[in-house]
């Protein structure tokens, strides 16, 4: 990590004129403090390891640690043995090109080295190959390759016969397990053992594994590229060495087997033998074990973990304390809503999951043959979304701002392990959640339905979010032999009827999502006794007086940081070091009566709107049953508002009213629980089958891999789907999607008839003080239109312009203007009604291009109209006619004026205020120039922040303000100030810009934050950084000249960054 960061400021200090644009503002993505510690990535790497290696030895090896029989349902109660520490010139010339360095440049081979290790860590940990991997190419890497190769060949490798030899007091040890074992003096059946590369490589090259052959400084690129001995093969990260003993049935002798990166590789000296008598060859000192794997002390925990509660090749069931660290040993698991991660969710139903996929096996053995499975499930663990990201990082900035010195330590220092960059994505736990789903389906299903993916016969089907489409890949690399094969079908956003049915139910939509009414009972809960005593429990943890301000907000920001801490990172010493029990029901009450009234029986649409789904799914059974199908398995990924209506409407789940003023007991009680229902991968799973002696058709519904009695079905497992039918016949028949979610439409009113098509557009614009945009065309001509209110969130209110022809009229051709509908109570970011309205628009234009400045303009249009009340609330603000100015003179209308700040009134502006009213200006100028413009600005309403974005820094670059002296921001000046006085800009505000994609909405969004120079920090031979911290958590260190872009870059928008008062001249 010093190599790559001397690199760094060596490249920023000295040429950062030169180098790539990425690497000039880069800095390094973790710390002194990160250093050789164990990565997300690494620990699900050998998460995953222990999963297969579980999965390999099966019941074999016990599952539940003691003193004597290690490997584990019970982590907590392990013992650990922790053992002491013990051609680069054409690279140079290469990599000087690619950072378009001059060829006197000083880069040495340490430097090209440090290089190939920032691209190896980028791959590593972020997967980032756009950085420093963007310098190389293959030739390049092959040579730094095997410069580490020579490396690892003389230090662990077969260079020196030292190297591995001194290997040989690990097999003594290993060999010594195996022999006790055999005669009895061991009853130990597992021995894990994690460290270092130090450790495998050796031990591989003394058994035997790997070309021994010199390598040469001198070798040719072809004798690289051919060579026998690659650490990358032998040694990567979470390599491993598997030692396994066995016994014959038969004669009864003893065997050993030895497992290189998980394959059995027979073991040199034994006759290319696979399994190899522990008494023979007489030429090998030692073979033999029960079980034995290298790889560091702290990742041996994850082993323990992976590897908890599995019990049985056809269903994993981890125990409800899986995630459970030693400070919160109390905690539940089970207590995070739909938060709660699905394993959690198995300990309570392990031997029910167990016995259930043994019964289905026997029955479809025997009983019933297997023809159709469809299933609903719900995408993996993910990140938090940007609201709940937000919401996290705003408690956090208001805690280490104000009451940083009371904070426990760990919070202290504490920054966000994610941002906006990740919202809501699918985490990589997620993905091993959903394709640890696919492999035990496929167990469930075995061959009756087909491995290889056809089109034909499978269809994967997922919503436009990102999370469930990479949970469709997950699961489908697991069960299918080809899931690079895999087809899958996207529905777009506002266009899925069956995965995200809730997003066209317009009524839904109105009465419940968008209702605030609609969730009183957890408004009320906000102040409940439950609530109150959270807030001061969280005080008290972070050890706060008890007048400090706290919400129910900030508490259950609190609560989602745990929750995503457990999900994401396995981690409970932070954010959950502050709850206990109590705590954790009393926020899991909270989210269930979000959920509750949101997609659960609170409402009855909530889960009726759902039976287009079912409907559906019906509908491909029955198709199969008469032919008109060969799809075999049609397999949905959504999320948990999918799942949770459709398991509430087929009549799972509890459906007794929660309310807020339950007491504890009648909370803790309660039926009603989406960590049950609904965790992440939550699914149903709806089978058909054919009797194979009555032929007829059964249905049975699965229920988190478990097999659930079917309400209503005489709680039978399987049942006839004729009965499924009557049993479900409202739903499939009767029930319509488009009727129940229709707004009843309220008739249309006329408002008025126009003779051309400019004034109908100015009768929409000047109709009321909100924005409209298209919804359809309407009619049979070509401009009638449908606008739709965009002021207020799904707001009913609707105008109508009709285009009517009659060549007997005097006029032939009018415009008819009808409105419909009211207003909706939420407002939208879109509120505000920019520009000058067009009904004064022509009457403006005239008075500036006479020589009026504002303030003339608006004293002749106030007197002028000082009897007409609607007109004069219309009369443009003072900075709406100073751009409107601009915008004439741009188009030269108007000769520039060398008075400047005569036109603008009394007051001087800032920089920021012309370039906000100049955009305001130029779509105003957009409607009047261009008389589509007006439409197609209603039309594009969802690239209405990117166009405004756009528009507003084209705007600012052309037009300048003077009223802030520039000489305070000259560049040279303050680069020559904070380099004398690097105190200088301590507790300067700046301001950073980063786009997300609104999570409801689907906009997208530009957002301006905050940061604030907390510091700095000097080191030897290294020039001053400056940290700055944002309100969204994240630290960043800048150099000198990037601290003062990012200065002058916020003042010129029009942060006052000094935080000093404003002098503001007057005229």
């Amino acid at each position: 990590m010093g190599e790559i960061s001397d690199l760094l400021d060596k490249l920023q200090t000295n040429y950062s004129d030169v180098t790539p644009h990425w690497l000039k503002i880069y800095s390094l993505p973790y710390n002194s403090t990160d250093a050789g510690e164990l990565a997300p990535a690494g620990f699900q790497e050998l998460k995953g390891y222990g999963t297969r290696a579980r999965a390999s030895v099966g019941s074999a090896i016990p599952t539940a640690y003691n003193a004597s029989l290690k490997f584990f349902s019970n982590p907590e109660d392990v013992e650990f043995i922790e053992y002491a520490d013990g051609s680069m010139n054409e690279s140079i010339q290469f990599l000087k090109s690619q950072l378009n360095l001059p060829s006197d440049a000083d880069l040495s081979a340490t430097d090209a080295g440090s290089a190939f290790s920032a691209c190896a860590f980028d791959i590593m940990l972020y997967n980032v190959t756009d950085e420093w991997c963007s310098l190389v190419d293959q030739a390049f890497l092959n040579r730094l390759e095997y410069s580490d190769e020579l490396e690892s060949f003389y230090e662990q490798g077969p260079g020196y016969k030292i190297n591995y030899e001194m290997a040989a007091v690990l097999l003594q040890d290993i060999y010594a397990y195996m022999k006790n074992f055999t005669t009895g003096d061991t009853t130990i059946v597992g021995n894990l053992r994690f460290a270092h590369a130090e450790t495998t490589l050796p031990l591989m090259t003394l058994l035997g594994y790997g070309d021994r052959t010199k390598l040469l400084a001198s070798w040719t690129d072809e004798q690289i590229d051919t060579r026998g001995f690659r650490s990358s093969h032998l040694a990567p990260t979470a390599s491993n060495i598997d030692f396994r003993l066995y016994r014959s049935k038969t004669d009864q002798q003893y065997y050993v087997s030895v497992w290189i990166q998980e394959v059995e590789a027979p073991l040199p000296g034994c006759d290319d033998a696979l399994y190899c008598e522990l008494s023979k060859p007489p030429g090998l000192p030692v073979k033999n074990i029960g079980r034995f794997l290298v790889a560091t002390s702290v990742l041996s925990i994850i082993l323990l973990l992976a590897t908890s509660g599995i019990k049985d090749e056809r269903g994993v069931a981890v125990n409800s304390d899986l995630l459970n660290a030693a400070d919160v040993a109390m905690l539940n698991p089970l207590s995070f809503g739909t938060m709660t991660t699905y394993w959690d969710q198995r300990g309570t139903t392990d031997s029910e999951l167990l016995l259930s996929n043994a019964r289905v096996m026997e029955v479809q053995a025997s009983d019933l043959e297997l023809l159709q499975i469809q299933q609903v499930s719900r995408h993996g663990r993910r990140f938090p979304t940007d609201n709940t990201m937000r919401e996290i990082a705003d408690l956090l900035y208001r805690l280490q701002a104000n009451y940083s010195a009371v904070l426990p330590q760990w919070l202290q220092e504490y920054s966000l392990p994610y941002n906006l960059t990740v919202a809501g994505v699918l985490s990589s736990t997620g993905f091993d959640e959903l394709a640890a789903y696919g492999k035990r389906t496929r167990r469930s299903v075995g061959s009756a339905i087909p491995t290889t993916f056809n089109e034909k016969q499978f269809i994967l089907a997922h919503t436009f979010k990102a999370r469930t489409g990479d949970s469709a890949r997950a699961f489908a690399s697991t069960f299918f032999d080809n899931p690079n094969d895999v087809q899958y079908v996207e529905y777009p956003k506002g266009k899925d009827p069956f995965i995200r049915f809730y997003d066209i139910c317009d009524r839904y939509l109105v009465e419940v999502k968008h209702n605030p009414n609609a969730s009183e009972e957890l408004k009320a809960y906000g102040s409940s006794s439950q609530m109150n005593a959270s807030i001061a429990q969280l005080k008290a943890q972070l050890n706060l007086p008890d007048s400090v301000d706290l919400s129910v907000v900030d508490v259950r920001a609190a609560f989602a940081a745990c929750a995503f801490g457990i999900m994401v990172y396995g981690i409970t010493n932070q954010w959950c070091s502050l709850m206990d029990q109590t705590f954790l029901n009393h926020l899991d009450y909270a989210e269930d009566l979000e959920a509750f009234y949101e997609q659960g029986a609170g409402y009855k649409i909530n889960y009726e709107m759902a039976a287009v789904l079912l409907q559906d799914i019906y509908s491909f059974m029955k198709k199969f049953t008469t032919g008109e199908t060969s799809v075999v398995a049609n397999l949905r990924f959504g999320h948990a508002e999918t799942t949770l209506p459709l398991m509430t409407l087929l009549g799972y789940g509890d459906r007794t009213k929660l309310l807020a003023s339950w007491n504890d007991d009648q909370i803790n009680s309660r039926g009603f629980r989406t960590s049950i229902l609904s965790p992440t991968a939550s699914n149903i799973d709806f089978r058909l089958y054919r009797g194979k002696t009555d032929q007829k058709f059964y249905v049975s519904v699965w229920i988190q891999e478990v097999e659930a009695p079917l309400p209503g079905c005489d709680d039978e497992v399987y049942c006839e789907l004729s009965k499924v039918e009557k049993l479900w016949s409202y739903y499939l028949n009767n029930y319509s999607f488009k009727a129940e979610c229709a707004l009843p439409k309220p008739p249309y009113k006329h408002v008025s008839t126009h003779a051309s098509l400019e004034e109908v557009q100015l009768a929409v614009h000047s109709y009321d003080a909100f924005q409209y945009v298209v919804a359809y065309n309407y009619g049979n001509h070509g401009h009638g239109k449908v606008y739709r209110c965009s002021a207020h969130q799904h707001c009913p209110k609707r105008l109508r312009v009709l285009e009517v022809r009659d060549e007997e009229e005097e006029i032939p051709v009018t415009y008819r203007l009808a409105a419909s509908g009211t207003h909706g109570t939420v407002a939208t970011n879109s509120n505000r009604r920019v520009g000058i309205d067009l009904s004064l628009r022509a009457e403006v234009d005239a008075l500036l291009k006479a020589g009026n400045h504002a303030t003339q303009c608006q004293e002749i249009l106030r007197k002028k109209y000082r009897n007409e009340p609607e007109i004069l609330a219309k009369i443009p603000q003072e900075k709406q006619l100073h751009n409107r100015r601009l915008v004439l003179v741009k188009k030269g209308e108007i000769a520039k004026s060398t008075n400047r700040a005569g036109n603008r009134g009394k007051r001087a502006r800032t920089r920021s205020e012309e370039s906000e009213t100049e955009e305001e200006g130029d779509e105003d100028m957009a409607r009047e120039d261009n008389p589509q413009s007006f439409a197609t600005m209603l039309v594009d309403d969802d690239n209405e922040h990117e166009v405004e974005e756009e528009e507003q820094q084209q705007q600012h670059d052309e037009v300048e303000g003077d009223a802030e002296s520039e000489d305070d921001f000259d560049k040279v000046k303050l680069m020559q100030e904070f380099a004398a006085f690097p105190a200088r800009p301590v507790f300067w505000s700046v301001l950073k810009k980063f786009r997300y994609v609104d999570d409801k909405s689907g906009s997208m969004v530009t957002q301006w934050l905050t940061g604030q120079v907390i510091g700095w920090e000097t080191s030897e031979h290294k020039p001053v950084k400056w940290v700055v911290r944002f309100t969204d958590g994240e630290k960043r260190r800048l150099g000198l000249e990037e601290l003062v872009d990012m200065i002058r870059a916020s003042v010129e928008l029009g942060l006052n960054v000094t935080s000093r008062p404003l002098e503001i001249q007057m005229t």
